[in-house]
């Protein structure tokens, strides 16, 4: 079932039904044994990251741009 039904809040309920274990103790409690857990199930997609990264190697870019021409206009006037 693939509709839109399955995202938004959901309820996930598990119930254990046959308990066994190595030392055969008989179970004295079954109210436990139920649990719920509440959930929300949205799509998000890398959009945000990757503009980040984009921004930062930007950023980057022009400061390293930035630097060289600062020292080639440093080098050229000393050359004069």
């Amino acid at each position: 079932d693939r509709g839109s039904n399955n995202f938004g809040a959901l309820t996930n309920t598990v119930e254990l039904v046959d308990v066994t274990n190595p030392a055969n103790f008989k179970e004295t409690t079954t109210d436990d044994n139920k649990s719920k857990a509440d959930l929300v199930l949205s799509v998000k997609s890398g959009l945000d990251r990757s503009m980040r990264i984009v921004g930062l190697t930007l950023g980057i870019l022009l400061i390293a741009a930035g630097m060289i021409i600062y020292v080639r206009k440093g080098t050229s006037k000393k050359e004069e």
